[in-house]
């Protein structure tokens, strides 16, 4: 998909970035969803859908971080190498 897109040229080789994202960001707030909302009979929080909920909100967040703020390191180098 990435190849596709990026052979499209212009936004569409980066709108693949966000696949990843959006697939594990609604699925862990579907885990968090019948963690914090069981259906009947209600037991409170349920540890089995709350661990992969968690696990899969990070695994989705992490890249949109990562995409936010790049590292400072690149921007450094850059700048040493104009002088």
């Amino acid at each position: 998909m990435s190849w596709k897109g990026a052979a499209l040229g212009g936004p569409y080789g980066g709108l693949v970035l966000l696949a990843w994202p959006a697939l594990f960001i609604s699925l862990g707030w579907n885990f968090l969803e019948f963690a914090f909302f069981p259906p009947p009979p209600d037991t409170g929080i349920e540890l089995g859908w709350l661990i992969p909920g968690v696990i899969f909100v990070t695994m989705g967040a992490a890249p949109l971080v990562a995409i936010s703020f790049p590292s400072s390191s690149g921007s450094t180098r850059s700048i040493a190498r104009a002088r």
